[in-house]
């Protein structure tokens, strides 16, 4: 993937002279650590993170670390004081309906209210297309979109998703991500591969996108402090087929390329071998979306690779033999 910054590796974005002053919760996370990256790449930034464990954090060059935690109101007030922008990637993705109560839904009310009391508007939301549910979805746009999602942690991401809107702020929705760190999508779809049988014909398509691109999106976003109350889609500039992804995961893993299967007895055998419904339709039928709203942008140019490279590649290999899949 190409870097998406200057030759003197800082990234080019113009800030007016002004000093941003940004609060990040979530930079240990999968793309919070992109985010992370990207920013202290950029001139004019003043970057503070908040984290549940300061001590156990990994060093951020040039940051300050706060404590706190988005249940906690009293260290978001704390941790907001002099911050003029908020980026949050700190949401619960797990399987808790308690959890995503008090981390997704709640945990974003507290953070928002604290914004408001402190006069902050510009607010960047880390959210996902998972937010409008079960597809198939064909070509979807942001301004079509409505949200259906099921689960506790979507259908929380949802409400965390729509109350930054209303407040002004910004969302991006990431459909699948990978690279580097990827320990759910590109792993989940070999296990399912193993399985030797797929629903379908392989021509399903669906939205991609690279991690560091992904997490300099993000940033820039947050940094540019415009289109308040608007949502992007952060997805490759092309849909990729599923039989091309299959391809391209044969080669880079070293795993052989499933039988396409037509009828319920490719999705029924990767049921029984433990995979849910949503899991199996996320990469069978068609989840691609519409990415004009952001490529409507002047300015950004993120290059955008549609699959892997070798070194994401190599990382996998080296996780998947760790891990034991």
């Amino acid at each position: 993937m190409k870097d998406p910054t200057t030759r003197t590796g800082r990234t080019a974005h113009s800030n007016g002279g002004h000093q941003a002053r940004i609060l990040l919760l979530g930079s240990t996370g999968f793309v919070g650590r992109r985010i992370a990256t990207s920013l202290m790449g950029t001139d004019g930034v003043q970057l503070t993170v908040l984290s549940r464990n300061p001590p156990g954090l990994p060093p951020i060059p040039h940051a300050t670390i706060l404590p706190g935690d988005l249940r906690d109101p009293q260290s978001l007030s704390a941790a907001l004081r002099g911050i003029d922008r908020v980026i949050h990637a700190a949401s619960y993705i797990g399987s808790d309906p308690r959890l995503a109560e008090e981390v997704n839904r709640q945990g974003t009310r507290n953070l928002l209210d604290e914004c408001r009391r402190q006069g902050i508007t510009k607010v960047t939301y880390l959210s996902t297309t998972s937010v409008y549910g079960s597809g198939p979805h064909r070509g979807l746009s942001e301004r079509q979109a409505t949200y259906g999602a099921r689960s506790a942690a979507s259908a929380t991401r949802a409400e965390a998703d729509r109350m930054v809107l209303e407040a002004g702020g910004v969302t991006v929705r990431p459909n699948l991500v990978f690279g580097e760190g990827d320990r759910w999508f590109i792993p989940g779809l070999a296990k399912m591969m193993r399985a030797g049988t797929w629903p379908g014909d392989g021509s399903a398509l669906l939205s991609l996108i690279d991690v560091e691109t992904l997490g300099a999106m993000v940033a820039w976003l947050a940094l540019s402090g415009g289109h308040p109350g608007t949502a992007f889609h952060a997805v490759g500039s092309e849909p990729v087929s599923v039989a091309r992804l299959l391809a391209a995961t044969a080669a880079g893993l070293g795993i052989p390329v499933p039988h396409f299967t037509r009828g319920a007895g490719a999705r029924d055998t990767l049921l029984r071998a433990g995979f849910t419904g949503h899991q199996v339709d996320l990469v069978t039928v068609d989840h691609w979306y519409s990415g004009h709203v952001f490529r409507g942008i002047p300015g950004p140019g993120f290059s955008e690779d549609a699959l892997p490279v070798e070194g994401q590649w190599e990382w996998y290999r080296n996780f998947l033999r760790g891990s034991g899949r």
